[in-house]
């Protein structure tokens, strides 16, 4: 089979979303454990024999069992070795596979000492995971996922989206997006559950979004031409997107408005002798809109209803308005569950700086590791998580650390490493986990993944925080694709 139709196939995927690659995940039939024909005696004979991927030995072999359809798309601690429709992120096939022309190679080549599948049998591997990976019956795992059941994560270098399903922690589908060329850098993904789409923002303006239901293309607005960084979910319904175009000459800045049901956006100029660098949004209705810049000492408070007008300033160090101060580099920004502070993550001094809005002061200065980037709150337990990405500090010998701080207090409660470049984060609150997507990016320290796939660099990978127990789930690792960016669900 020749490269060009490996890529062909791999290339025209369909984007249709589905059900679980574990068994909690969905109800199997009496017949669902059943292998194709031509498939089963590939798995049978080369993967689940005695001592192997069987039901007694997998637990010594990553927990793989490939005794049948049911059990080999449960995955193994790995997560997922078929994703289906997508032969470029099964592992599976790269563990079988032996000629690189064909499809990637993970060495050793099952089974060990041979005998190896033929080029035609791996042939039929690739097709078979590229209509589905489906069971003798038909049925492809995830077909009937619900949209609140949807992780998406943004692999920007791959320019990949990945899903996971949220109940069983799957990784169950891949979805590709446009090539560079013409879109240019995927910046960040936001799920609107109010139109039912998840989307994309690519930093020359184009906003791609896609029914959440099929992944079928539903909305392609252009912004204005810039360098878009960050997508926000508003709470009315509407998105926020934040461009920092133009600040190499100290212009100021731009937001744009988009409301996906009217197909259109409303965009705000920001004066340029006051927003340097925008690169955060956050705020409700009652409580007002807040943007924070990546120059400068003060976050603003934006007015909406007065095409964007920057109605305050908010000191974040005490001293006199300075646009191009650099010292703190606020970064993201997020409102207290009462909305009467704001916490702003600051890159450069490695602290989380608290605003009274009443008084528009700063309140408390919370110490974190370097590089703090993403925030999110457990409303529940009080609880502001952050992830500070380049923090070599806390854990030495590792890059990047998880921040608990007790609002109650405004005192860090705990440390976690979650893993190599923690960066963007997603709390499921039905079922009490805080993912955490791990960049792993960094050429000189960077964790080995288990496997690679066609996209050059280290795949990336998403942990998870059991908030019962506040630990690490140890036993939760799904290595998605090269640099997971961002992430948003339901």
């Amino acid at each position: 089979m020749s490269v060009k139709l490996f890529q062909w196939l791999f290339l025209g995927l369909t984007l249709v979303l589905s059900v679980s690659c574990q068994n909690e995940a969905f109800e199997p039939r009496s017949d669902s454990s059943v292998l194709p024909e031509d498939i089963e005696p590939l798995i049978s004979t080369a993967c689940a024999v005695t001592g192997c991927h069987d039901a007694i030995s997998n637990e010594a072999a990553a927990g793989l069992d490939l005794t049948d359809w049911n059990t080999l798309m449960a995955g193994s601690r790995n997560n997922a070795v078929v994703v289906p429709y997508s032969p470029a992120q099964s592992a599976l096939l790269f563990i079988l596979n032996r000629d690189e022309d064909v499809a990637p190679v993970l060495q050793p080549t099952m089974p060990i000492g041979g005998p190896y599948l033929s080029e035609e049998e791996v042939a039929l591997l690739i097709d078979w995971i590229s209509a589905g990976a489906p069971n003798a019956r038909g049925d492809i795992a995830f077909e009937q996922i619900p949209q609140d059941q949807k992780l998406y994560i943004l692999n920007n270098l791959c320019r990949e989206v990945a899903v996971i399903d949220l109940v069983s922690g799957s990784i169950m589908r891949y979805h590709r997006l446009p090539e560079a060329q013409e879109f240019g850098f995927a910046a960040d993904i936001v799920v609107d559950p109010a139109t039912g789409m998840w989307c994309v923002l690519f930093a020359n303006g184009w906003v791609q979004c896609f029914d959440v239901r099929t992944s079928l293309p539903a909305v392609n607005l252009r912004l204005p031409e810039g360098t878009w960084r960050s997508l926000e979910r508003m709470d009315d319904g509407t998105l926020m997107a934040v461009n920092w175009s133009g600040n190499t000459d100290f212009q100021g800045g731009q937001c744009a408005l988009i409301d996906l049901r009217a197909r259109n956006y409303q965009s705000f100029e920001f004066p340029d002798d006051q927003v340097f660098f925008p690169v955060g949004w956050t705020g409700s209705a009652t409580a007002g809109y807040f943007m924070s810049a990546y120059l400068g000492n003060a976050v603003y408070q934006v007015s909406l209803s007065k095409d964007g007008e920057v109605i305050r300033m908010l000191s974040l160090d005490g001293e006199p308005f300075d646009p191009q101060a650099g010292r703190l580099r606020p970064f993201s920004t997020i409102l207290s569950p009462d909305e009467q502070f704001l916490y702003v993550a600051c890159e450069r001094t490695g602290e989380v700086r608290k605003v009274d809005l009443a008084t528009g002061q700063l309140d408390r200065v919370i110490t974190v590791g370097y590089f703090p980037q993403e925030m999110v709150i457990d409303r529940e337990r009080h609880i502001l998580f952050v992830t500070c990405t380049e923090d070599e500090e806390t854990f030495p010998g590792r890059k990047g650390s998880l921040y608990a701080i007790d609002l109650r207090t405004d005192e860090v409660m705990q440390t976690w490493q979650p893993g190599y470049q923690p960066r963007a984060l997603w709390m499921d609150g039905k079922r009490q986990f805080l993912y955490i997507a791990n960049r792993n990016v960094d050429p000189q320290g960077a964790d080995e993944p288990h496997h690679y796939t066609e996209c050059e660099g280290k795949n990336g990978y998403v942990t998870r925080i059991d908030l019962a127990s506040m630990q690490l789930d140890d036993d939760y690792r799904a290595e998605v694709s090269v640099d997971p960016l961002a992430m948003s669900a339901w």
